[in-house]
């Protein structure tokens, strides 16, 4: 079953699920109900239960988990649920390029971990990466969209915005 997952939730390579896994077979999907892990090239995601539509290549961290990218230089950035809400993953096309959309809602956090460390709290955070890097086994960031009540610390340094 995993080696389905690799294949249909992204063409990133998730090569491990690690969980008691439900699967759907006229659904196509996947579920569990127990903390699960998912790795591969640069992802890293760990969450209390998954449910993931492999015709679609769409997963979800249902009420709480986080998802951490490993981008060029070192740098490695964590998406986390901190309130109630999912993190929801999918597959997107932009310009002819394969990309991912990671959606934390209803709390999130994105934090950087590397040379340049910085928080952003916000009721809501959209990441939209690629795959790139000299190593293949990285993301490069599109975009980073924070909605709601935000709260970014970098450098010390505290901003805030609504």
């Amino acid at each position: 079953m995993s080696a389905s997952l690799a294949g249909q939730v992204r063409d990133f390579e998730v090569p491990q699920v690690i969980s008691l896994l439900e699967y759907a077979m006229g659904e196509n999907r996947l579920t569990s109900a127990n903390p699960v892990t998912i790795s591969g090239r640069g992802l890293r995601a760990t969450s209390d239960a998954l449910d993931a539509d492999l015709a679609t290549g769409r997963f979800v961290l249902p009420t709480s988990g986080s998802i951490e990218l490993t981008l060029p230089r070192d740098v490695r950035v964590t998406l986390a649920a901190t309130g109630t809400g999912p993190i929801v993953v999918e597959k997107s096309v932009v310009e002819g390029r394969e990309h991912v959309k990671l959606v934390a809602s209803e709390g999130a956090r994105l934090s950087a971990a590397g040379a340049e460390p910085f928080q952003l709290d916000a009721t809501e955070i959209v990441l939209l990466a690629r795959e790139g890097g000299a190593s293949g086994k990285e993301f490069l960031l599109e975009s980073i969209e924070a909605k709601g009540r935000v709260v970014a610390v970098s450098r010390g340094d505290t901003f805030r915005a609504e």
